[in-house]
């Protein structure tokens, strides 16, 4: 009986021991990606008992068989070559203006009594009448314009990157002040230059066929309304779609319609304005 009992109590001491000697330490060196890259994806694979580290590209796993096997098949397949990808970035900018209207101007004269009406306009054709001492013009006018403004934009970066492109120039603006002295105000004219630029800011997440990307485009332009004035369009946005495919960032537009009526004047404006962002991103071949 005793022997029995000492044939199981060396089992039970050599268990421990057998389970000991399958825990090893296995260092494997990364060929494409990073630790921070690589690290994150191996986690859920590691249990309490065993120890997971990386440094200077290598991975440090101390763990059993079966543990140690399945972080290495992982590495495998998460350890590919990075690519190179191409993001564009496209500013479709469409403005449209309508303007219709009609005035009427003149000298009535009738004995000793006239009626004048005056038109400083001179857009339009006029047609005139005269009667005696009476005239009559009235002018019509009708414009259109419409007007296009197109901004592409690419960088290359590899996968895993950030990218910043940006283009720009420095603008001359003429200035006038006056400056309060003792003796009263003096004129200062000069030239102030402006720096203006387009540009954008990417971090593009490439899973499969589809693509993650924090994107921060800006794009800046002189106003065609106000002399000096820099017109800013800027968006922060997080996107997802499929590579080679552009995907819609946003936009804003905005309608306005006034009408203006008086005695001898009647005319209409209509505007419209839209501004639309695109993004792509591709991979280089």
């Amino acid at each position: 009986m005793s022997r029995f009992i000492h044939f199981f109590l060396c089992l039970a001491l050599c268990a421990p021991l057998v389970s000991w000697a399958q825990v090893k330490l296995d260092i494997i060196p990364l060929k494409h990606r990073t630790t921070d890259q690589v690290l994150p994806a191996l986690q859920p694979l590691v249990g309490e008992d065993a120890a997971l580290s990386g440094a200077n590209n290598r991975i440090f796993i101390r763990a059993d068989a079966a543990t140690r096997l399945a972080v290495k098949q992982a590495i495998e397949a998460i350890d590919t070559p990075l690519r190179s990808l191409m993001i564009s970035v496209r500013h479709d900018n469409d403005d449209s203006i309508r303007r219709d209207g009609a005035a009427v101007s003149g000298d009535i004269r009738a004995g000793d009594v006239s009626v004048g009406a005056a038109d400083a306009g001179s857009e339009g054709a006029v047609i005139e009448g005269r009667s005696g001492d009476s005239r009559v013009a009235t002018r019509v006018w009708s414009t259109r314009g419409n007007s296009a403004d197109r901004l592409s934009q690419r960088v290359q970066v590899v996968e895993g990157g950030s990218a910043f492109i940006q283009v720009g120039s420095s603008i001359p603006v003429p200035f006038t002040q006056i400056i309060a002295g003792p003796r009263g105000g003096a004129i200062s004219q000069g030239t102030e230059y402006r720096d203006i630029g387009s540009g954008f800011y990417a971090m593009p997440r490439v899973n499969g066929d589809q693509v993650t990307l924090d994107i921060s485009p800006q794009k800046e332009s002189l106003s065609d309304t106000q002399y000096g004035e820099i017109r800013t369009a800027r968006l922060v946005s997080t996107v997802r779609g499929r590579l080679g495919e552009w995907m819609e960032l946003g936009g804003s537009g905005y309608s306005e319609q006034v009408d203006q009526r008086g005695i001898t004047r009647y005319g209409t404006r209509d505007a419209q304005s839209q501004r639309r962002l695109w993004v792509k991103v591709d991979v280089v071949r």
